[in-house]
């Protein structure tokens, strides 16, 4: 089973990021919590094929933004949005 690890970054993307989460990516959709309220961008990082989706109560499917194996991607997020997972259905 892989991960995403999730950073979150404020208006600057000043490193070290605020907060910092994993999530397995398998089978299922997995939620993070609410970002911060200083939020505004996240760095996502997947050791797998997954895909994720934005929201209040997000729930990840195959037909929302995919995400290579070993890659990094930014995303420009709102503060209480969550990001959920899943993977990709060819690896289970």
């Amino acid at each position: 089973m892989g991960k995403l690890y999730i950073a979150e970054y404020g208006a600057n993307k000043d490193e070290p990021p605020g907060i910092l989460h994993v999530l397995p990516v398998g089978p299922t959709s997995q939620a993070s919590d609410a970002f911060a309220s200083s939020t505004r961008f996240l760095r996502l990082h997947s050791d797998s094929i997954c895909y994720v989706a934005f929201g209040k109560e997000p729930t990840a499917t195959v037909d929302h933004s995919r995400l290579a194996a070993n890659t990094t991607e930014w995303f420009n997020v709102h503060s209480g949005q969550k990001v959920a997972v899943i993977g990709d259905p060819e690896e289970f």
